[in-house]
């Protein structure tokens, strides 16, 4: 979200965000942060395929509107939350050859014969239960998964995988456990994050101006986004040279040479 209060069509209000009122950007973002690409809402004028809107959704559109430019078929590995995740949409992409893994509403799906939350909590915390896809020639599956409550992924490239293990805080015994984690959470936990790490360093030197001209808020926006690319980029250059000293995020956010 883009903090703005002044008068636009475009503005939007999402409740729960630290800034709820401003302009909804979509972000398609590297684990680093880095951003790739970008799609700003506008309502029912948001730049995307209606044709592919009717098939895989609002989100799934986004998604695909997203991920135009990159070569097909590829290797990518590609990480969204329940907003995007549908059926039609994990099979479009498992057909592009690119690696997908998202979080998941069941009512989204038909009828998918997972274990209930009551069953998994029974079973303990690091239970995990998964099935796979009937349609022919799909490598598609949907694992659930208890911890201090249950979360469903879909995923076209794997799905426990190898388990690992990792502590958790036991309320009524009063001590650590290790619980089992399987390998599909692992990898989404470690490379979602990318758009929260953007808005995380956006927001330590964002740029205010007094004017209540949205494009001037966009234009702004658009500057501090460059910003924050030219630092990631820079990192990227002095690691691959070996550079051990390196400028941190302020002092290359505030210097003018």
């Amino acid at each position: 979200m883009v903090q703005f209060k002044g008068q636009s069509y475009v503005k939007y209000y999402m409740r729960g965000k630290p800034h709820p009122w401003g302009f909804k950007i979509y972000l398609l973002c590297e684990s680093s942060s880095l951003v790739y690409d970008l799609l700003m809402y506008q309502g029912g004028n948001t730049e995307i395929n209606e044709q592919e809107k009717q098939i895989y959704g609002f989100g799934g559109a986004v998604v695909l509107k997203l991920i135009n430019d990159i070569v097909k078929p590829s290797q990518h590995y590609l990480y969204f939350d329940n907003f995007f995740t549908s059926f039609n949409l994990i099979h479009a992409l498992d057909e592009m050859k690119i690696y997908v893994t998202g979080t998941a509403k069941t009512n989204r799906f038909v009828n998918p014969p997972l274990l209930s939350d009551k069953t998994m909590s029974n079973l303990g915390r690091g239970a995990s239960f998964e099935i796979s896809s009937a349609v022919p020639n799909t490598n598609i599956g949907m694992l659930k998964w208890y911890d201090s409550k249950s979360v469903v992924l879909v995923t076209n490239c794997i799905t426990s995988g190898t388990p690992d293990t990792v502590r958790r805080w036991n309320k009524n015994k009063k001590n650590y456990e290790k619980v089992d984690r399987p390998e599909i959470i692992l990898n989404y936990n470690t490379s979602m994050g990318g758009v929260d790490k953007h808005d995380m360093l956006n927001s330590l030197f964002l740029t205010h101006i007094k004017s209540n001209k949205w494009t001037l808020r966009l234009i702004t926006y658009a500057f501090d986004m460059a910003t924050i690319n030219s630092w990631l980029e820079y990192r990227i250059d002095a690691n691959n040279l070996g550079v051990e000293k390196k400028i941190d995020w302020i002092y290359f956010n505030l210097r003018k040479d």
